[in-house]
């Protein structure tokens, strides 16, 4: 139970987005979960491959999936990647994602936690 409480105060701001539906909270994060790994991949290659318009969309894309979790924080630094990328500021984007690499890790981890709980109150 503890547990569940930390994670209610961790995404205490997803929850007031959502009127405090809690359940709804998990099912979008097993829904937006798998994808995270897949998206990820894919702006590392884009990075490494000097594609600053791929690597945009899907900076955009994780932008877009984390901020329902989060809207501060790294979601912030990956709206910075996203311009970088935009303005094709590749070395720059690239230093910036390979730094922020652990805290997106970080957030996606957190959003497992909610899984894992909809999975144990189901």
């Amino acid at each position: 139970m503890n547990e569940h409480l930390a994670v209610k105060e961790r995404f205490a701001g997803a929850l007031k987005r959502l009127d405090g539906d809690f359940e709804l909270l998990c099912e979008m994060a097993a829904v937006t979960l798998p994808d995270c790994p897949d998206v990820i991949a894919r702006i590392q290659n884009e990075l490494e491959e000097g594609d600053c318009a791929k690597a945009s969309s899907s900076l955009h894309k994780l932008k877009g999936m984390l901020s329902t979790y989060e809207t501060e924080g790294v979601v912030i630094e990956i709206q910075e990647m996203l311009a970088m990328s935009r303005r094709g500021n590749l070395d720059e984007c690239k230093a910036m994602f390979d730094k922020e690499l652990p805290r997106i890790n970080n957030l996606i981890e957190e959003i497992q936690v909610l899984c894992d709980q909809a999975d144990s109150n189901a």
